[in-house]
């Protein structure tokens, strides 16, 4: 358990996740509508539009930093959103883990 969790951190702290490019092969796929960038001093932000299971459509942003994801979120409406993936929540999940098992371990 404590070496994975080591390599679970590890991909946290350096993959990619997810691409820029890969939401644009993504507009391949039947569900997606458009896909939009926005360059900031240090982040791409993207926006894209989804038909989900259900048939309604949706809004996500993406945020990626030096070309990694670290957050993505999806409108419900446009007034409220929902934190679906926090790059930097996962890797403090994963310390919070890493030292509960050391914390057993020594015990």
């Amino acid at each position: 358990m404590y070496k994975e969790n080591f390599e679970i951190l590890y991909e946290e702290v350096y993959a990619p996740k997810l691409l820029p490019m890969d939401l644009l092969d993504n507009l391949k796929l039947d569900n997606y509508l458009e896909v939009n960038f926005q360059s900031t001093k240090d982040s791409i932000i993207a926006f894209t539009k989804c038909i989900l299971p259900n048939g309604d459509t949706t809004q996500f942003k993406y945020t990626f930093i030096d070309n990694k994801l670290f957050t993505l979120e999806q409108f419900l409406d446009t007034n409220n959103t929902v934190l679906i993936y926090d790059r930097i929540r996962e890797i403090s999940k994963i310390m919070k883990e890493i030292q509960s098992s050391t914390l057993i371990s020594v015990s």
